[in-house]
């Protein structure tokens, strides 16, 4: 039951493709101005991770929930800011972990719950993808080192880490 109120994008060419994609047609170039306009109650933070805290400080001065696209931050001081920031407002984040959700760990989360295994003890992960079978990938492109991800701490990786990490975490529980 959810809509789509407004796009916001520095690059408006971007904006637009994904507006006539999923029929938006709130537009907009700032943030600040989409929150007043559009008054959301969630805010779907999907930029680089580099700009998640300035977003969230921003949905949090509007009042307006959050659901951020992992990682959730540069580092852990900048997560503790945006959970801190967001508790301050009385506000929720949810960090957006789509692996989750897939058949595989569906079923396992099922298993591990029947207790058919036992107690987890240990869980070891193993995450990759064969990017020579997609000539197309964003990395393998003229000019791909610049793109946002090598712009983390830990580049790719620190990209890619936060999935096998929730995985894990998911399995073992706290």
């Amino acid at each position: 039951h959810a809509r789509v109120s407004g796009l916001s994008d520095v690059d408006r060419e971007a904006a637009d493709t994904l507006a006539d994609e999923f029929d938006v047609s709130g537009i907009y170039a700032d943030l600040d101005e989409m929150l007043e306009q559009e008054k959301p109650d969630v805010l779907h933070i999907l930029t680089p991770p580099q700009y998640h805290l300035d977003c969230a400080r921003t949905a949090a001065e509007h009042g307006c929930d959050m659901l951020i696209e992992k990682p959730m931050a540069v580092n852990a001081e900048e997560a503790r800011q945006i959970r801190d920031t967001a508790a301050e407002q009385g506000l929720k984040v949810c960090v957006d972990h789509n692996h989750l959700y897939d058949p595989a760990m569906v079923k396992a989360r099922r298993t591990i719950e029947s207790g058919d295994l036992g107690r987890v003890v240990w869980v070891e992960s193993y995450y990759g993808f064969n990017l020579s079978n997609n000539p197309q990938s964003k990395y393998l492109q003229p000019g791909g080192g610049g793109h946002w991800t090598f712009g983390l701490p830990g580049k790719l990786y620190q990209n890619l880490l936060s999935h096998p990490l929730c995985l894990a975490l998911e399995v073992l529980g706290n």
